[in-house]
């Protein structure tokens, strides 16, 4: 808990992304159908408020590896793909097919950033963050390979998308609760593990 100035809005940032990862990852599963899309996007755009929000605090407090990755999350992860999600619903509607091959050419540069960066998330973040963005770097290339239709089988990449989609939203989940309550009694109650790099 922050003494002076603002307090840090990563746990809502993390509880951003678990409702989100947890949204994505029912929808991969076929749990979500196509009336059900634009209440979705709807939960995406409100989570792009909190991780752009959080961005903006965690950059002007100098994290730049969380703040950065928030404000990718915020615009890529969320904003784009609730409005993506809204436009192939009112094209389904019409009878038009989506051409989602576009997607997956623009998730190859977003699965290539973030695989690239997930380096720095071994060091000074709890190991458990560390694994959600190793969890996120492999579903992001399942969704190139899908979207693309370059590599992999929908029907086994998909349903294990879903699932690991949700195992990153329950972590979230754990890790922004955590942060909340061990700061308000001042003592570990929910445990978090250290960074895999040390120092």
């Amino acid at each position: 808990m922050s003494r002076q100035g603002w307090a840090s809005p990563g746990p809502a940032a993390m509880a951003a992304l678990g409702v989100a990862a947890i949204g994505f990852g029912f929808s991969f599963l076929g749990k979500v159908p196509l009336e059900g899309i634009p209440l979705l996007a709807g939960w995406l755009v409100a989570a792009f408020i909190v991780q752009l929000l959080t961005a903006i605090v965690e950059l002007k407090e100098g994290h730049m590896t969380g703040g950065n990755v928030m404000l990718f999350f915020s615009a890529f992860f969320m904003l784009a793909t609730g409005i993506g999600m809204y436009v192939k619903y009112l094209m389904i509607g019409k009878g038009v097919i989506p051409y989602t091959a576009v997607e997956g050419y623009l998730w190859m540069s977003g699965a290539l950033f973030l695989t690239l960066l997930t380096p720095a998330y071994a060091r000074g973040s709890s190991a458990l963050m560390f694994i959600m963005v190793c969890v996120v770097d492999v579903v992001l290339w399942m969704i190139v390979g899908m979207d693309t239709k370059w590599f992999g089988n929908p029907e086994i990449l998909k349903p294990l998308a879903g699932y690991l989609l949700i195992l990153v939203g329950l972590c979230g989940n754990y890790l922004g609760a955590a942060a909340i309550v061990n700061g308000a009694f001042g003592k570990v109650l929910l445990p978090v593990p250290g960074p895999v790099v040390k120092g």
